[in-house]
């Protein structure tokens, strides 16, 4: 007698699940990033491919509704390989298409959860599907704390992973967009989250290449109310085009900046203080400084030690408001509110650089 063909594998994560596994599919991609340039270095260029699953072979292959015939069709056992395939936590939290479907185990916990007017599944493998990133954030948008939300939220529009066994940040390309989340948002009616969501949208910042950046610019553009100096939301890592005379000068056409207030003509540079900067270093960045002095643009570079300053944040901040002609916050409890922002974002399992 034939073994049985066992039926095929039916799930689709959502919610923290989701989250998890971009997480971990961003970080699959740029351990392989990483790979490939040290073997780039070493000059070998053999074996070009980088393989899957990575987080953009994922999201290349577009996003699509679940299959009209979608149910849920998982085994504890199937569930417990996926999470250890991905180092995602346990129950696995999933789609079902009919309330009679829901239940929780120890694998897994089934939730009849609003489907999207848009597209906003991805394909893994066969039968395997998992939220979009931004479809994952608005999920989790009701149960996480604001803050937590909103560092989720630039994590997945950053271009770095943190390596957890050595600490290292590795570049990869975004996962997310703020501009997704926000349309997203906008159709899921009155669905928990909403409000959340589109805060986390309208505050998220995209492409910070660490933690540490990511404080910085949330600290200077949130608003009074959330503790932050209320300016203008930087670009990160934005790739300034230098007129002739400053290229000249610079060696080079393009100067990325680690945050850009355009309207304020104002570049800032994060230093962690980290090492003593080398002669080469210290040459690259007197070109840099003096190009965008040609450029007209103001150069402020910051410390870690002034990040963990409100005094010295403060004289900073207020530099930067002059040049977007804003004036000083006047909130009677904006110190006791800028006192928690700082105490949330700057905590160690916040992150740093």
């Amino acid at each position: 007698m034939g073994m049985r063909a066992e039926a095929p594998l039916g799930i689709a994560l959502r919610g923290s699940s989701a989250l998890q596994m971009w997480r971990s599919l961003a970080l699959l991609e740029a351990r392989a990033l990483d790979e490939r340039q040290q073997r780039w270095e070493r000059g070998d260029f053999t074996h070009d491919a980088l393989p899957e699953p990575r987080a953009s072979a994922v999201l290349a292959r577009g996003r699509q509704n679940l299959p009209a015939d979608y149910s849920l069709r998982a085994s504890s056992d199937a569930a417990a390989s996926l999470a250890a395939r991905f180092s995602l936590d346990l129950p696995l939290q999933v789609q079902v298409s009919a309330a009679v479907q829901r239940r929780s185990t120890s694998t897994l916990k089934a939730r009849l959860l609003a489907l999207p007017p848009t597209p906003q599944f991805l394909m893994l493998e066969p039968g395997v599907f998992v939220a979009s990133p931004e479809l994952a954030l608005f999920d989790v948008a009701a149960e996480l704390e604001e803050p937590e939300l909103l560092l989720a939220a630039c994590e997945l529009c950053a271009i770095y992973s943190p390596e957890p066994d050595t600490g290292r940040l590795l570049e990869r390309p975004q996962i997310a967009r703020g501009a997704v989340l926000e349309e997203l948002a906008g159709q899921m009616g009155s669905s928990k989250g909403v409000r959340q969501a589109h805060f986390a949208a309208s505050a998220v910042l995209e492409r910070s290449r660490s933690p540490r950046e990511t404080q910085l610019g949330l600290i200077l553009s949130l608003p009074s109310s959330r503790g932050g100096y209320g300016l203008a939301r930087p670009l990160l890592n934005h790739p300034l085009e230098l007129c002739s005379a400053a290229a000249q000068v610079y060696g080079r056409g393009i100067c990325e900046c680690d945050l850009f207030f355009e309207k304020a003509s104002i570049a800032v540079f994060y230093d962690g203080e980290e090492t003593h900067l080398n002669r080469r270093q210290q040459h690259n960045d007197a070109l840099r400084h003096n190009a965008l002095a040609v450029q007209g643009i103001t150069e402020l570079v910051i410390t870690n030690s002034q990040i963990k300053s409100i005094e010295k944040m403060d004289r900073v901040a207020g530099i930067i408001a002059t040049a977007l002609g804003k004036k000083p916050c006047s909130r009677k409890d904006f110190k006791a509110r800028q006192l928690r922002l700082h105490r949330m974002l700057l905590s160690p399992a916040s992150g740093a650089r």
